[in-house]
C-alpha cells in the first residue's frame, strides 16, 4: 500500500506518493481527528472526482483509495491519497483494515463500481467496527445487482419490463428465436461483465456471444430490442434515508453514449422526471427493503411506454456529476444521514446545466453527424449550451490539465504515424513509378537491337 507523503483534509493536499511495503502502517501518518466523521472514496475514476471534491468543500475530512495513479481524475488536489494494488480484491480490504488504526471514529465508505460493493460485503465482519456504509444490505440486495433477477421483482411489482429470457448454455439459445423477434439486446446477468449492452441481429451472432459466456460461466439476458436512442434513456437518482423517508431524488435524461446507445453516458441534462413516477421508483426500493444511495433507468419507447431497464444500489453512477451542478448533492445526503451531521448542501432540482465527459463526447458528436442522427443545427445548438465538464474545475485544474496534456500528445502521435505512413506509401508509389519507367525503356531499347 502507498500514501500520500504529506496527507492532508479538505481544501489542500499532495499528490505525491511514497511506498509503504505491503502490510505495514506509515510511521508519519497523523491520526484522522476532527468533529466530522471522515469519508473514504474508493476509485478516483471521473465520478470518484466529483465525490471527493464535493465532499472536501463541505468539510468533510478525505481519504481517497485508487489502485492507477496515472489517470487524470487521480491528480485531484483534495483528500489524503492511499495507492492499493487493486480495489475489487481482498488488496483493498487489507488496507481498509490497516487504516483502521488510524481512524478515531467510523468513516463513511463510497464505493464507485459494483465490484468494490462485492468485496466489501464479502468481507464486512472484518470492516463494520470503524467503517459505515451508505446503504443497507437487504435480503434481496444481491437480486436487485442480477438482471436476471432484478427483472423478475420487476414485472412483479408493476414496471412494464421488456421481454427477458437469461441463457446459461449453447442449448438454451435454440428457445430464443420462438419467443423473441430479432433484433434483441444482450448484456451481462452480472455486473461488471466483459461488455454493458450489444445488439445482435441474428441467431448467429447471439450464439457467438452465448459460446463466449458459456466458456467463461457468464450468464447472458437476453432481451427485446427497444426502439430509441439514447436521448429517451431517463434516470431518477435517490437517497433513501434509513427511516425509509427520500431524503434527496434528482430526474435526468442521457444526451450521449459512448459507445452509442449501448455505452455509458458521456452527456446527460435534468429530465422533469413525473412525480408519480418518481414516487413509483421510490416506492419499488422501498419494497425490497432498500434503502441508501440508488438510481433507476426507464426508456421511453413510442406511443407512451415508460419501460425498466435497471437500478443501481449501493453506490454512485458515472453521471452522478449532473445531479450535483444541477442543485441535488446526494452524496452529502447520504453522508448526514449515515453519520447524524447536518451539513447544509443543495437539494432542490434546476435546469441549469449540461454535463459531459468530454473525452467520450469529442468521439460521439462527430459519429451523430456523419451517420444524420445529428442536424448541423443540433450540434450547434448542443455545442453552446452551458456545460459542466467531468475533470475541468477552475478550484481544481491539475485533472483537467493532466488530460488535455496527454490528449494532444496522443493526437500528435497519431498525426506523425498518419505522415509517415503517408510518406512511405509516396516513396513506395515513386519507387515503383520509377522503376517501372526504367523497365519500359530497357525493353524498348531491347527491342531496337533484335530489329532486323
Amino acid at each position: 500500500m502507498r500514501v500520500s507523503s504529506q496527507p492532508t483534509f479538505g481544501r489542500t493536499a499532495s499528490t505525491a506518493v511514497a511506498v509503504v511495503p505491503q502490510g505495514c502502517v506509515s510511521s508519519n501518518r497523523p491520526h484522522v481527528r476532527g468533529p466530522r466523521p471522515p469519508a473514504v472514496v474508493l476509485g478516483l475514476c471521473k465520478h470518484g472526482l466529483y465525490l471527493a471534491r464535493t465532499l472536501a468543500r463541505h468539510g468533510v475530512p478525505l481519504i481517497a483509495f485508487e489502485s492507477d495513479m496515472s489517470r487524470s481524475s487521480a491528480h485531484t488536489r483534495y483528500g489524503r491519497k492511499i495507492v492499493v494494488e487493486s480495489l475489487e480484491t481482498h488488496r483493498l480490504i487489507d488496507a481498509l483494515v490497516e487504516l483502521q488504526d488510524d481512524l478515531e471514529i467510523p468513516a463513511v465508505l463510497f464505493a464507485t463500481n459494483d465490484r468494490i460493493v462485492d468485496v466489501l460485503l464479502a468481507y464486512w465482519p472484518r470492516l463494520e467496527r470503524m467503517y459505515r456504509l451508505p446503504f443497507g444490505q437487504t435480503e434481496l440486495f444481491d437480486a436487485l445487482k442480477d438482471k436476471g433477477r432484478l427483472h423478475h421483482l420487476a414485472e412483479e411489482f408493476g414496471f412494464d419490463v421488456p421481454r427477458t429470457r437469461v441463457v446459461h448454455t449453447l442449448e438454451d439459445v435454440a428457445s430464443i428465436p420462438a419467443a423473441f423477434a430479432f433484433p434483441v439486446a444482450i448484456k451481462p446477468a452480472w455486473p461488471m461483465g466483459k461488455f454493458k449492452l450489444k445488439r445482435c441481429d441474428s441467431v448467429e451472432e447471439l450464439t457467438q456471444h452465448v459460446a463466449v459466456g458459456d466458456r467463461l460461466r457468464e450468464p447472458i439476458v437476453v432481451q427485446e430490442w427497444l426502439p430509441g436512442s439514447e436521448e429517451r434513456l431517463v434516470f431518477g437518482a435517490y437517497y433513501l434515508a434509513k427511516d425509509g423517508t427520500c431524503a434527496a431524488r434528482y430526474g435526468g435524461r442521457k444526451l450521449l453514449a459512448f459507445p452509442d446507445v449501448a455505452g455509458h453516458t458521456v452527456s446527460c441534462e435534468t429530465w422533469e422526471f413525473p412525480d408519480e413516477l418518481h414516487e413509483q421508483s421510490v416506492a419499488f426500493l422501498r419494497s425490497v427493503g432498500y434503502w441508501g444511495i440508488a438510481s433507476i433507468e426507464f426508456k421511453l419507447v413510442p406511443p407512451g411506454r415508460v419501460v425498466f431497464i435497471e437500478v443501481t444500489v449501493g453506490r454512485t453512477d458515472w453521471w452522478q456529476m449532473c445531479c450535483g451542478v444541477n442543485g441535488v448533492e446526494i452524496p452529502i445526503a447520504a453522508y448526514n444521514d449515515v453519520t447524524g451531521q447536518r451539513l447544509s448542501h443543495r437539494n432542490r432540482q434546476r435546469h441549469k446545466y449540461v454535463w459531459h465527459d468530454l473525452e467520450g463526447a469529442f468521439f460521439m458528436v462527430p459519429q451523430k453527424v456523419r451517420r444524420g442522427d445529428w442536424s448541423l443545427g443540433q450540434v450547434v445548438r448542443y455545442l453552446v449550451r452551458r456545460k459542466r465538464e467531468a475533470l475541468f474545475d477552475w478550484r481544481d485544474w491539475r485533472p483537467f490539465w493532466h488530460f488535455l496534456l496527454h490528449f494532444l500528445r496522443a493526437r500528435m502521435r497519431n498525426i506523425g504515424k498518419l505522415v509517415r505512413r503517408t510518406d512511405r506509401v509516396g516513396s513506395d508509389q515513386a519507387w515503383s513509378a520509377s522503376h517501372n519507367g526504367n523497365s519500359s525503356t530497357s525493353s524498348s531499347r531491347s527491342s531496337e537491337l533484335v530489329k532486323p
